[in-house]
């Protein structure tokens, strides 16, 4: 079977030709381009490729395969690329692909009578297996002003990690591992943290991780998605499931290796580099240093409690969304996913109560919560009808068993006595929804996010649990969504982000705006198809979602990892009041402007046009 990747020697000016057609600036102040004169030589890209121990690599695009005026073009590839360009996977596997097309201008699509070219991707890539490769691909971009990019697997929804007429540091294959069993000392320090922690590398991705945490019967802060890599993840702060009671996963950050602009191999904490520690812990990531391992705390496991249910309407779903904050306090995380605007306008619910001290703690705090909601205007009480919820109510000996089973049409609690059983386990399902997840599963493994392969862009803005009990928040939120937007309402912060058990160094570059909230709701458009007038479309839907998020709010911030580049003042939306200690770190440690990224601190120093990347 043909391989998804196919690395061709061609001439880097006959795949770019409509590069060389663009009359592009020649310039000390931009970066150099193909079509100029200070562009490296052959020669100057071979010794890159010595130091380098042959991991330098000029890879066509992954949908190359389908068209007939690329070296590689191959039809029977075509129908596997093709088969799977839906799956994030084959986009994080390939070295420069971007799972949203819409961030690399729609260059390379699998469709034959689509153009393709390299002119949205990277234009050569190190596969970086060391920290001696990492530095070996900075030194070389920043004597020759070559533009550089980073990605390790592409689970990027700002289009941060697919940079045109660049050098890439592809950092998939980082995935060292190793266990501290009882304490770890960071470089320069004479004090040991106690605890498990773990040093891995900034390539490893959270399933592999949560996997060998489980085995150890200790946990890591991660993410939703197994496949997601830790560096942009920790690097912009990076909460899942156990946020709202740890914190999140740069809260857990013990000590970074990194390699930096001017290609020292250094290692940040507390005691050493400190400017770096702090802002590599959540002030963003391909803008400081290229970290090559993070070690994170690793708690020992806790019992575990679980609620799997539904939302029905809008006023259930304003509902859940005022009463959160009762549940946040207690270090409860949540997710509620749907499509609100559409049909019966109903959406999942899932929530987690990690430390849970009994069997029943979960259900104590949520069936009020949950029996109120009919009395909120939904209609219905707990999910039952009307002699249903007489006959409960006749039978106060129920056993806890028959309380769960009473709760069937609302959802349904599970119970793990450890961390590592909720991560792996399913939860508790009758038959039909067994079924259910089982076709969830199947459609996941085909697309890790809704849109993978076309585009994407999210919008979102993070409440307080002042904002959610705004009297105007019922209509911020509605005003946020049409029909084929997709509801995701990460619940992931309360008393663990709030005041952090774990945080190192006194503090991170963390959004303060994650220290008071409960919730971040988004709005994620995508949509098919490579209509311009259709992203331009988008595009502005996004502002006026993210307008009416943003109005009960218009003091507070969001997540620099999954919001929309184009947010107005998106400094300050992603990074708060820590903004100004940032820029000024990052003219600090890279005066040159090494590293460049999307709606990254310094970026508005920059400007991009056409391809060619060049100082204000």
């Amino acid at each position: 079977m043909p391989s998804l990747l196919s690395f061709v020697s061609v001439s880097l000016l006959s795949l770019s030709t409509s590069v060389q057609a663009l009359n592009f600036k020649n310039s000390s102040s931009c970066k150099v381009l193909p079509s100029t004169p200070q562009w490296p030589s052959e020669t100057a890209w071979a010794e890159l490729n010595r130091a380098v121990a042959g991991r330098l690599s000029q890879p066509l695009p992954l949908a190359s395969v389908c068209h007939s005026t690329m070296a590689n073009y191959n039809p029977s590839a075509c129908e596997e690329i093709t088969d799977k360009f839906k799956t994030g996977s084959t986009h994080a596997n390939h070295p420069t692909s971007s799972m949203w097309q819409n961030y690399n201008n729609y260059s390379c699509m699998p469709e034959a009578n689509a153009p393709c070219s390299n002119d949205g991707f990277p234009l050569y890539v190190v596969t970086a297996q060391n920290a001696e490769d990492v530095k070996a691909a900075i030194d070389f971009a920043r004597t020759n002003k070559v533009r550089l990019n980073i990605k390790s697997t592409g689970h990027d929804f700002l289009g941060r990690s697919v940079q045109p007429n660049s050098l890439s540091i592809y950092t998939h294959n980082m995935k060292s591992l190793k266990w501290f069993d009882t304490s770890f000392t960071p470089k320069g320090c004479t004090k040991a943290i106690p605890g498990a922690a773990v040093t891995a590398g900034a390539g490893s991705q959270w399933g592999d991780l949560t996997s060998s945490a489980n085995s150890r019967d200790v946990m890591l802060v991660a993410g939703a998605s197994r496949t997601v890599s830790l560096g942009g993840f920790l690097s912009n702060g990076g909460h899942g499931s156990l946020s709202a009671y740890f914190g999140l996963g740069a809260d857990m950050v013990l000590e970074i290796d990194a390699v930096t602009a001017d290609g020292k191999i250094i290692k940040a904490n507390e005691c050493q580099n400190q400017d770096l520690f702090w802002a590599m812990r959540g002030g963003g990531g391909s803008t400081f240093a290229v970290a090559t391992a993070y070690t994170m705390q690793a708690p020992r496991t806790v019992p575990t409690a679980r609620y799997r249910g539904r939302l029905n309407n809008w006023d259930e779903i304003v509902y859940m969304h005022k009463q959160w904050p009762k549940l946040a306090a207690l270090g409860v995380s949540g997710y509620i996913n749907g499509y609100p605007a559409r049909g019966n306008g109903g959406v999942s619910l899932e929530m987690t109560m990690p430390n849970a001290t009994s069997d029943r703690a979960l259900e104590v705090v949520l069936d009020p919560i949950l029996a109120g909601m009919g009395r909120e205007g939904s209609g219905r009480d707990r999910g039952g009808d009307r002699d249903d919820n007489d006959e409960r109510r006749s039978k106060r000996s129920s056993t806890s068993a028959r309380r769960r089973r009473s709760l069937a049409n609302r959802g349904s609690y599970s119970y793990f006595k450890t961390w590592a059983e909720a991560s792996v386990q399913p939860g508790v399902y009758d038959a039909d929804e067994q079924e259910e997840r089982r076709d969830l599963e199947r459609r996941q493994a085909r697309a890790s996010f809704p849109g993978t392969g076309s585009n994407k862009i999210i919008t979102s803005w993070m409440w307080s649990t002042e904002d959610c009990a705004h009297p105007n928040m019922a209509a911020a939120l509605k005003g946020a969504f049409d029909t084929d937007t997709q509801l995701l309402n990460d619940m992931t912060m309360g008393v663990g982000t709030w005041k952090t058990p774990y945080m190192r160094g006194g503090g991170n570059a963390v959004n303060p705006a994650f220290r008071t909230a409960t919730m971040r709701p988004a709005a994620e458009l995508q949509w098919s198809g490579t209509n311009p007038a259709t992203l331009k479309k988008k595009e502005a839907d996004a502002l006026r979602f993210g307008t009416s998020l943003r109005s009960i709010a218009p003091n507070g911030g969001t997540y620099a990892n999954e919001a929309d580049p184009n947010s107005p003042d998106w400094q300050h939306a992603f990074w708060g009041s820590n903004y100004e200690r940032l820029f000024a770190i990052k003219k600090s440690v890279d005066p040159e402007g090494v590293f460049y990224c999307r709606a990254c601190v310094g970026s508005e120093l920059w400007s991009d046009n056409d391809g060619q990347l060049c100082k204000n």
